[in-house]
């Protein structure tokens, strides 16, 4: 969200933004996905999660720029693992994040800055031929 936005108005504004449940469906399909790929693998895997919370607070300067914004959620992960034929490993992983981010620019003031690729090696044909 924050690369899109360009400038808000307003005066010295702290906004929250709390999560629905639609974020949890979005994650059960990125799970979903995987799972099929780990199954087209061989490696039966049953993995679901459940995100418990999602906040985001933004804080907006009184010249209407995006000064910070700050993000927390909770996160349970489930992962079913088979050990034998019947019987079944489940390992539960609680999350919690918490992440604050400063924003140093906005829109046109955005510089984005590379490193120097003058000693870059041209991976593509050892990639090509299937081994790293």
């Amino acid at each position: 969200m924050l690369p899109m936005i360009d400038s808000i108005d307003g005066s010295r504004t702290v906004y929250t933004m709390k999560m629905d449940d639609s974020l949890n469906s979005l994650l059960e399909d990125l799970l979903t996905a995987l799972q099929e790929e780990l199954a087209a693998m061989e490696s039966p895997v049953d993995l679901t999660a459940d995100l418990q919370s999602c906040t985001y607070v933004y804080t907006v300067g009184s010249d209407g720029e995006l000064e910070s914004c700050t993000a927390d959620f909770d996160l349970d992960l489930v992962l079913g693992l088979p050990v034998t034929e019947t019987e079944n490993a489940q390992i539960t992983a609680k999350l919690q994040m918490d992440m604050q981010m400063d924003v140093n620019a906005t829109g046109d003031d955005v510089r984005i800055s590379y490193p120097s690729f003058s000693n870059f090696e041209d991976l593509t044909p050892v990639l090509s031929g299937g081994e790293l």
